[in-house]
């Protein structure tokens, strides 16, 4: 039995699960992250989703605009779009 709940809070511990960049509209995408308070929580997945959003705009050769962004608990959730970048 205490094998059992150790396995399940080692798995637990670790968890981290983003959604990855999904399109919404015309240069509009949104991600979302949750990380397990041992991860670092809605920190850790506000840097995810930030990070997540930088790159997709970086491939595109341009540049992140944040529209929205929410946290709470574990969680987080950013709108952004996709700008030409300003010389």
């Amino acid at each position: 039995m205490y094998v059992l709940v150790g396995l399940i809070l080692a798995a637990l511990a670790g968890c981290i699960q983003s959604s990855g960049v999904l399109k919404l509209g015309p240069d509009t995408y949104t991600a979302s992250a949750a990380a397990s308070p041992f991860k670092g929580g809605s920190t850790e997945a506000r840097r995810i989703v930030l990070t997540q959003a930088n790159e997709y705009c970086a491939q595109l050769g341009k540049e992140i605009l944040v529209t929205k962004m929410d946290s709470s608990g574990t969680q987080a959730e950013i709108t952004f779009r996709c700008t030409t970048k300003e010389r």
